[in-house]
């Protein structure tokens, strides 16, 4: 009983140092509560002035995949055939200008070696007539029959085609040089014709200086009238004589004219015959160059090459004798030097917002979000028309848009391949936290307080 009159004694006496360790910690308590309030209201106030200043990006969000700036190119083969050789697989990696595919060249290469054989022949055809026509003394063989000479069908009609050069020759030369023969008898003749009547004509002036004395002894009765009678008629006969010699000088004449017009005219028909048969052998060669000009291209087409350095991709032949159609597409090859680019499809209620030159944030969403940045880009070109999707079939308008030189340098370890998916954001201008929280109610308030 005494030790709870003792406890209770001692409680009284520690009550007041009790009640001044509540008025300190009360005290304390209070200092915080007001520097809570304190970072409260400076952090809403600081939040509202950043979300009434701070711009942010506004612009229109898209879906995308790599591509290149010139797309696939396709690997067709124009005549079709069948395939030899398959010399590449799905995936490989090539270079321009590197074989593909081997077609089978077995008909290409008679049909090119026919078409040559004749293109020669008309060659060498043409070149007989060339020296033909100018008149020379031996063909002159183009540089292309030359080297052609060790084919034995060639080097053969070469040897031909001399000899019809010679043998043409030779009888043009014959037949000109009779007609030369025939009008130098004719001349020959000719002159003598003239000679004889130069002499007849001599006599008869003798003749006639005779008559002239013998006339005037017959009419004094000196001499008998029958050897007057005897120099007149021959004098006529010398008469007679001169002008059948001019008759027949006249003839020969003519004849020589005749013979000279008639070698003028073979030799004209010559050279006429030459100049139409050399304007046909130079059409057929001509013809014949161009068909070889395709027969090459076919034959040369035999190696299917690749148009571009890439990949290949698509590859639709497997099998070594399959036949393909004319214009069939082999394969794909997806240009590996081409500049990337990243094709989006905006919809139809956005167009107004996007044009060409905006920047665009874009995001490769087949890497690792954390670790790939957003590459920086510019919109380079947007569909004059909308389009349809041929799988959903919305419409929208193509969206291209280029990676920047600095955007590719911000992924130096990653490889970017066509037909990735890219998440785009074009911007389109900027605006406040503020505006965007309180757009919608001003549009709102506008409309409701508009109404009737």
């Amino acid at each position: 009983m005494n030790n709870e009159i003792i406890n209770s004694q001692q409680d009284k006496e520690n009550e007041p140092d009790k009640q001044a360790d509540v008025e300190i910690i009360s005290t304390d308590i209070s200092k915080y509560v007001r520097l809570g309030w304190w970072i409260v209201v400076l952090g809403f106030g600081g939040s509202m002035i950043w979300a009434s200043v701070a711009p942010l990006d506004k612009g229109v969000p898209l879906n995308g995949k790599v591509s290149v700036s010139t797309n696939r190119k396709a690997v067709q083969y124009q005549d079709g055939g069948t395939v030899d050789a398959i010399l590449v697989k799905e995936g490989a990696i090539v270079k321009a200008g590197d074989v593909l595919v081997r077609m089978n060249s077995i008909q290409a290469k008679a049909n090119a070696e026919t078409n040559r054989i004749q293109y020669y022949i008309a060659k060498a055809t043409e070149a007989r007539l060339v020296a033909e026509r100018d008149d020379s003394d031996n063909i002159e063989f183009p540089k292309i029959l030359k080297d052609a000479a060790e084919i034995p069908r060639i080097s053969s009609y070469l040897e031909a085609q001399k000899e019809v050069f010679f043998s043409r020759r030779s009888t043009l030369k014959s037949e000109l040089s009779a007609i030369a023969e025939n009008i130098n008898g004719l001349v020959s003749q000719t002159k003598g014709l003239q000679a004889s009547r130069k002499n007849k004509l001599e006599q008869l002036t003798f003749i006639n200086e005779q008559l002239v004395g013998i006339r005037e002894l017959e009419k004094e009765g000196y001499v008998a009238r029958n050897r007057l009678l005897e120099l007149e008629q021959t004098a006529a006969q010398i008469n007679a004589t001169i002008s059948a010699d001019i008759g027949n000088i006249a003839r020969s004449n003519s004849q020589v004219a005749e013979l000279k017009l008639e070698k003028l005219k073979r030799q004209q028909q010559y050279k006429e015959d030459v100049r139409e048969q050399l304007s046909q052998a130079q059409k057929q060669a001509d013809a014949l160059a161009s068909q070889l000009t395709g027969l090459d291209y076919d034959l040369d087409n035999v190696l299917v090459r690749s148009p571009a350095s890439g990949t290949v991709v698509g590859l639709n032949v497997f099998t070594k004798g399959a036949v393909l159609s004319p214009g069939f597409k082999i394969m794909d090859i997806v240009p590996s030097d081409d500049f990337l680019v990243v094709e989006g499809q905006l919809p139809v209620h956005l167009i107004d917002k996007v044009s060409s030159g905006l920047p665009v944030d874009l995001m490769f969403t087949a890497f690792n979000r954390n670790l790939t940045p957003h590459v920086a880009g510019e919109v380079t070109q947007i569909s004059a028309d909308r389009l349809i999707d041929d799988i959903t079939g919305l419409p929208y308008y193509q969206l291209i848009a280029k990676v920047s030189p600095e955007g590719l340098e911000m992924l130096p370890n990653l490889k970017i391949r066509p037909g990735m998916p890219v998440e785009m954001f074009v911007k389109t201008g900027e605006r406040t936290m503020m505006n965007y929280l309180l757009k919608p109610i001003i549009d709102r308030l506008q409309l409701a307080m508009s109404e009737e």
